[in-house]
């Protein structure tokens, strides 16, 4: 296996990182036919890059969310949903106290306090 010169290892990290990276060869091709240096070209050519590969199906649609995607991967993305859900629980003027974690189902809010349940 070759090693990537390192121009071309944002091109395999963003592959990689969308579970693309069977499609480095083909990527790096297009790359250098149509003179796109960096992630911003590929992104915004995506479609014209899909039909050069000849992706269809789940292959197309990954490459579609890592074209319209920030720098993260989609369990990134997930964590960090989960993370800013977290961090806005509480927020309507509810404190919670250390060790309680609260949990919405059906709308209503359940508070979980160490060994026992109280609903808000």
């Amino acid at each position: 296996d070759e090693v990537p010169a390192p121009e071309e290892d944002w091109l395999l990290t963003w592959l990689s990182r969308w579970n693309l990276e069977e499609f480095l060869e083909g990527s790096k091709e297009w790359c250098e036919s149509m003179g796109a240096a960096d992630l911003p070209e590929v992104q915004e050519n995506w479609e014209d890059l899909a039909d050069h590969l000849g992706l269809e199906g789940d292959s197309r649609r990954r490459l579609e969310e890592a074209a319209n995607a920030s720098e993260e991967s989609p369990e990134e993305q997930e964590h960090s949903q989960i993370h800013d859900k977290n961090e806005s629980d509480g927020e309507n003027g509810e404190e919670k106290e250390e060790g309680e974690q609260t949990h919405s189902q059906d709308g209503q809010k359940t508070i979980l306090r160490e060994n026992s349940l109280a609903h808000a």
